[in-house]
Order: structure tokens, then sequence, then C-alpha cells
């Protein structure tokens, strides 16, 4: 009996190998591409700047009383900055009692 084409299966083994090469390459390539952030030097100062310390030193003050239940909304000025807001004025008597 004689076989004949013996080296395919040579070839086939050759595919095979270079699939695996070029699955082994994607996978550093995808492992290399991770997600990056930079932050501009300009974003970092406004990190830093002493009026995010004052606002969030208001809000931690708000939390307090809302958490106490101390916080009181003033029912007309809300009413007052809807309406101004659904009429398109721009400018509304500003109160913060």
């Amino acid at each position: 009996m004689k076989i004949n084409h013996t080296n395919r299966l040579q070839q086939l083994n050759n595919y095979r190998a270079q699939i695996d090469r070029n699955q082994k390459i994607a996978e550093q390539n995808n492992a290399k591409a991770k997600d990056r952030v930079d932050i501009s030097p300009e974003a970092k100062k406004m990190q830093g700047n002493p009026i995010t310390a004052a606002r969030n030193e208001k809000v931690e003050a708000l939390k307090k009383q809302v958490e106490s239940g101390d916080y009181k909304v003033n029912p007309q000025a809300v009413a007052e900055k809807f309406l101004a807001y659904w009429q398109g004025v721009g400018s509304v008597k500003h109160d913060d009692k």
C-alpha cells in the first residue's frame, strides 16, 4: 500500500501554528491597548480651586441639614424660579433664605 501526499499534514500543522501565532500577537496588542485618562494642567488647577473647597463645605452643610431635618425649602422662591425658567425670563429676584 502506497500513501501519497504525506506533506499535507505538515501544511495543516504550519497553518495551525500560524493561526496560533496571530492569536498570541492579537492578545498581546489588546493587552497593551488599555484605556487611559490624561488630566490637563488647567484641570488639575481647578481641582484644588478654593471655590471648589467652599462649595464642598456648603454641600456638606446642606447634607447635614437635610439629614437632621433642619433644612427648610422656601416654596415661594422655588415657584418663582420654575416660573421664570418656563417663561424664559433670565433673571429672578435671588433670595437665599
